[in-house]
């Protein structure tokens, strides 16, 4: 499935299994949404589930986070207000 996070951030968001071994032999199966993008994005992420917890699974490497895929709708809109907010809009400066 191919989603837009934001203007900067188009990927690929797969559903994965994460698969995870504790100290037996039982094993835990996790299901997750893997999103693929740039690492000041992943960093903005990280902040969000920092703020709210519980919406990354797995941080995989520089460019790739497991995710609750219930919780991508959510992390969608934080990540949008986040880069609004920190956007430079020069017709804010005429308005004022």
């Amino acid at each position: 499935m191919l989603f837009n996070m934001s203007c900067i951030c188009t990927k690929i968001f797969t559903s994965l299994f994460l698969i995870l071994f504790n100290g037996n032999t039982m094993a835990r199966v996790i299901k997750g949404m893997m999103i693929k993008c740039d690492p000041s994005i992943k960093s903005l992420v990280v902040k969000i589930d920092q703020d709210y917890r519980d919406i990354i699974i797995e941080e995989l490497d520089d460019q790739h986070l497991l995710i609750d895929p219930s919780k991508l709708a959510f992390v969608k809109k934080e990540l949008n207000k986040v880069l609004a907010d920190n956007t430079y809009n020069p017709f804010d400066d005429e308005e004022k």
